[in-house]
């Protein structure tokens, strides 16, 4: 994101809401987004459209791009 970059986090196996927020959100994208401009791009999997991560974005403002799951241009499956 303009050259800035966050660390890389590796999932041992299934990922699910509590593991999105709690590995990913809460101790990467929250100090980022304290820093800059965040916007997520999240396609419909389960953990992305799960209550407790829409609270939990919603909660710290960060936002997510409006886009359909199967949009043609960044999906072409």
């Amino acid at each position: 994101m303009g050259g800035r970059k966050t660390d890389l986090v590796i999932i041992d196996g299934n990922l699910n809401d509590k593991g999105y927020v709690n590995n990913v959100l809460r101790p990467i994208v929250v100090p980022f987004s304290e820093q800059h401009y965040v916007c997520l791009m999240h396609d419909n999997a389960r953990l992305h459209t799960a209550r407790l991560t829409q609270a939990f974005l919603n909660r710290h403002d960060i936002n997510v791009l409006p886009l359909p799951a199967c949009f043609s241009d960044i999906n072409p499956i």
